[in-house]
């Protein structure tokens, strides 16, 4: 895998490639969630290998892109400069995956740019901060945003919270699993933008995700797991009603970081589908 750096309308981000077996095989784009960067789909290194893979670095998410540059950090600013990216670098007919918030940005991506997107994957889609798993982070958001700048980026590099937020987003008992998991979000969480994390948290209120579900004519599949307190049955009827007629698979078992606790099932239906 080899990473680059571009330099977009001011704004440095960085993105991974890593090329696919099968050269007639479509790309896939991934789109993290919050915090996140390409730690979070490195399973699928191996288990999608035939196809070009392409990790996008947010910015201010922790990972290898600097903070915006004189905009806020919204999921439609993320979807422009993605969409500039994949311009500048000629991604045509590609499939686009995001997972969490990454979602959000995937959603307005291809609302955006629907001729260049062959399919559109949604994992563990958030559009509502209602589930029981949701609770922590509304009082920890709500306390956040009045805090002085230096606390709130003691926070966000604690490694206490992040342990915790760990155990309201997996399932697994399987401790080696969990610690791998956990080791991979401390290099981006302990290095997220305060001013991100308030921005983004601010901006996932206003989204219409309705309105966004609308706007899709591609094919999409939305996989989300049964143990998830964030991504639930109710919250998802939002966008699984106003797409085009989407394939839904929900598994057992999974929770919210289900691409990295049953990464083959995953791997699976995204292969499945693609093909489909």
């Amino acid at each position: 895998m080899k990473k680059y750096t571009i330099k977009i309308d001011k704004q440095i981000i960085s993105y991974y490639i890593k090329k696919g077996q099968n050269k007639n095989a479509p790309k896939i784009i991934f789109i993290p969630g919050l915090g996140g960067d390409y730690h979070g789909f490195h399973p699928y290194l191996k288990l999608l290998s035939k196809y070009e893979l392409i990790f996008i670095e947010l910015p201010g998410q922790g990972g290898a892109s600097p903070p915006l540059h004189k905009r806020k950090h919204t999921s439609k600013n993320y979807a422009t400069l993605v969409k500039k990216l994949a311009e500048t670098q000629k991604w045509n007919n590609y499939i686009l995956l995001g997972h969490s918030y990454g979602t959000a940005v995937a959603l307005n991506l291809a609302s955006m740019s629907p001729s260049n997107i062959n399919k559109l994957i949604l994992l563990a889609p958030v559009t509502q901060l209602k589930g029981r798993g949701s609770i922590p982070f509304e009082l920890y958001f709500k306390m956040f945003i009045h805090l002085p700048y230096i606390v709130r980026s003691w926070l966000c590099g604690n490694r206490l919270i992040i342990r915790m937020s760990e155990y309201v987003l997996l399932t697994t008992d399987d401790i080696k699993l969990r610690n791998r998991i956990y080791h991979r979000d401390i290099v981006t969480w302990n290095k997220i933008s305060p001013q991100a994390f308030v921005e983004l948290l601010l901006d996932y209120r206003k989204l219409d995700f309705e309105s966004l579900a609308n706007y899709i004519n591609c094919k999409c599949l939305v996989v989300y797991g049964t143990l998830d307190t964030l991504s639930t049955n109710e919250s998802n009827k939002i966008i699984i009603d106003n797409l085009q007629k989407p394939i839904v698979e929900i598994i057992g078992g999974a929770n919210h970081l289900l691409q990295l606790e049953q990464p083959e099932r995953v791997a699976i239906l995204i292969d499945n589908f693609i093909d489909y």
